[in-house]
């Protein structure tokens, strides 16, 4: 385990910490996933602005910004804007388990 490791898994004792931690990575998580949809269906900043009747400088800081925090609305207004559908499950967390995981799947198999 490196250092940096080391030091998250101490801090992460700290419930503050913790917190703010899960929090952060919950964040990125999800705007990482929306911005690689984004990319996939081949969708400018500027083209998903105007689907979503904003201004491009608003969707390049959502997407850019260190300290995005967008709402449930921003997030429900990009999935219309993406053409995009989001399963949400709540479950009970495993032990070091991350808050939130986000994922784009391109294709839906049919089982």
């Amino acid at each position: 385990m490196s250092r940096f490791h080391q030091r998250v898994r101490k801090d992460m004792r700290d419930p503050e910490f913790a917190a703010a931690f899960n929090e952060m990575g919950a964040e990125i998580a999800l705007i990482q996933a929306l911005e690689e949809a984004r990319k996939a269906l081949h969708i400018t900043e500027k083209e998903l602005a105007e689907r979503m009747g904003k201004q491009r400088t608003v969707v390049t800081r959502l997407f850019n910004a260190s300290d995005a925090n967008p709402t449930l609305e921003t997030i429900t207004a990009l999935l219309a804007a993406l053409g995009l559908h989001a399963d949400v499950t709540l479950r009970p967390a495993e032990p070091d388990e991350t808050i939130l995981e986000a994922k784009f799947v391109p294709t839906i198999t049919s089982s």
